[in-house]
């Protein structure tokens, strides 16, 4: 551990994806933990990153796992212990992290040492708290983004094709929606297949969002993507399907997205073998030595 009257400390600052309106910036978490660092005669390196509560292998925390076995530090300053995690079996890993060597916890409001069973029991209580809170406010964000997604707000990254307005619906893009609409045509009314497309897309020096020519894979994309019949469509776990029709301007018509889904599912179909566990080809093939057809069983 460290020596003399300075101790040093590892500061860890975490921004949370959860859209929590009482969530700390990093910005500020490191204000108050530095100048609390200061007061308390403490040097301090710093491990900063966005990420879950519910990741154990969060780069920056690994890194500071790492190095708090380096044996030179007293312990890790947060500003709250769901800093470190809010599910309470990594919780009891760290507690064990922490107790195995002889590294204390500090808070801005309180100084845990693990060595002692009351702080380990204090730790406890408040880690249950931090775990029902966590999935309360994911139980929150998941009604909302439900009652979002009814009123046609599509979340992600707008699909080529489209952009996205301030309240986070569709909108078609001035120039890729005019792509879109071609690669529908070639491929419904025009007979052509995916390579044929990507060709006469290249010939015609279209290009995809990221700059790059188009493949059988990104056309496969646009085909099967409900969204262009104007549709949005999630599949949420634990919840009943969610489709809303007419949510944003459609690019293709409902019949031209449903016929390319047809001739889609139809190039998928293998022929099937001239009998159960035979190679269709396998009767093509001739002995050289006896002129006996052979079979190759699958």
């Amino acid at each position: 551990m460290a020596k003399g009257h300075k101790k040093l400390v590892a500061i860890y600052v975490r921004k949370s994806r959860l859209k929590d309106a009482d969530s700390m910036e990093i910005s500020r978490q490191l204000e108050l933990l530095t100048d609390y660092a200061e007061k308390n005669n403490m040097e301090y390196r710093v491990f900063s990153e966005e990420g879950s509560s519910e990741d154990w292998h969060r780069p920056e925390f690994q890194r500071m796992l790492m190095e708090l076995k380096r044996n030179i530090y007293d312990g890790v300053l947060c500003s709250d212990q769901d800093r470190i995690t809010r599910d309470r079996t990594d919780f009891g890993l760290f507690v064990r992290f922490m107790k195995a060597e002889a590294l204390q916890l500090y808070t801005l409001n309180k100084t845990y040492n693990f060595m002692k069973d009351e702080d380990v029991f204090v730790t406890g209580i408040q880690s249950e708290m931090d775990n029902h809170f966590m999935r309360m406010t994911k139980r929150k964000l998941r009604r909302g983004r439900i009652q979002a997604i009814k009123k046609g707000v599509y979340f992600g990254i707008a699909p080529y094709g489209y952009s996205k307005d301030e309240q986070k619906h569709l909108l078609p893009h001035p120039e890729e929606s005019k792509v879109v609409e071609d690669i529908y045509r070639m491929y419904v009314h025009e007979g052509l297949n995916q390579a044929e497309i990507c060709e006469q897309l290249t010939l015609t020096g279209k290009k995809t969002r990221a700059g790059k020519n188009f493949t059988p894979r990104t056309t496969s994309l646009i085909l099967s993507n409900i969204a262009y019949r104007g549709t949005v469509h999630y599949e949420l776990q634990g919840e009943d399907v969610i489709t809303v029709e007419e949510a944003h301007p459609a690019l293709v018509d409902a019949g031209t997205y449903n016929k390319a889904q047809e001739l889609r599912a139809g190039k998928r179909k293998v022929p099937q073998a001239s009998q159960r566990g035979v190679y269709t080809l396998s009767r093509l093939l001739v002995c050289p030595s006896c002129g006996q057809t052979l079979s190759f069983c699958m």
